[in-house]
């Protein structure tokens, strides 16, 4: 019975078709010899890369400069056929080519488009949780009672007249915080900066640090990115806003020189 040639038995034995005794008998061939070893190594290696890029094209043409290059080798003393300069250019123009195409990204300008205000806005804001307890309503301000509500219930357009009523007899800065928050949040920003501008005056601790991440928020939502990033400057560290105004002001566009 014919031995089958080595490239054969290469392949058999890299794709499990031996048998245990077939298996051992050939490892023990490679133990003594290490051009069949070597060749064993890579055509490995070279179905690992390829199957890795689940390549079969070029795993094909691979395979088939194995054989061709192979028919001027020693397959006819038995030797293991000579495909190992051609596995190995295969090899290195697969690398090359991969590599090439990395630098190729990584030399290619980026596009980039300047950061939208409208974007940024939607991202950031989130409505403050502002709740004003039956204490809190001095002689049952009913305007106060219904702004609440609607504060509560997002209902921004409808909260607004009912804050401003209730501010006109009595101007507190809770008050004052809730109807600017309630006009940054129905789109009208440039009204909000006023009114954050006038808590921030008063110096009231409980509603300064709020009251300075929705101003900035306000320049933003009125595309003021300069204004923004001035106002983002004035929170201090141990605000619970910190975090936020320092991711924000990393994703405002670079100002010019």
């Amino acid at each position: 019975m014919n031995q089958p040639d080595p490239q054969t038995q290469i392949d058999n034995y890299l794709m499990n078709r031996l048998s245990p005794e077939q298996r051992q008998q050939f490892e023990r061939q490679m133990a003594s010899d290490s051009e069949l070893a070597d060749a064993v190594a890579l055509q490995k290696l070279s179905l690992d890369l390829l199957e890795a890029q689940n390549d079969t094209v070029l795993r094909d043409a691979v395979r088939r400069a194995q054989a061709q290059g192979g028919s001027g080798g020693n397959a006819n003393n038995g030797g293991p056929r000579n495909y190992g300069p051609w596995l190995i250019g295969f090899l290195l123009l697969a690398l090359l080519g991969t590599l090439g195409y990395y630098f190729s990204q990584s030399q290619s300008p980026v596009q980039t488009t300047p950061p939208d205000a409208e974007q940024l806005f939607a991202e950031y804001f989130k409505a403050y949780p502002l709740n004003f307890a039956s204490r809190e309503i001095n002689g049952g301000d009913q305007a106060l009672v219904r702004a609440n509500q609607f504060y509560r219930a997002q209902q921004y357009a409808e909260a607004i007249p009912q804050f401003q009523k209730s501010l006109a007899t009595d101007d507190k800065p809770k008050v004052r915080l809730a109807l600017a928050l309630s006009l940054l949040a129905n789109g009208q920003g440039d009204l909000a900066i006023d009114q954050f501008q006038k808590i921030i005056a008063t110096k009231d601790f409980l509603y300064l640090e709020p009251a300075s991440w929705y101003r900035s928020l306000a320049y933003l939502q009125q595309g003021d990115f300069r204004s923004t990033r001035l106002s983002l400057q004035s929170i201090r560290s141990n605000s619970q806003f910190y975090q936020q105004a320092q991711a924000l002001r990393a994703a405002l566009p670079v100002p010019e020189k």
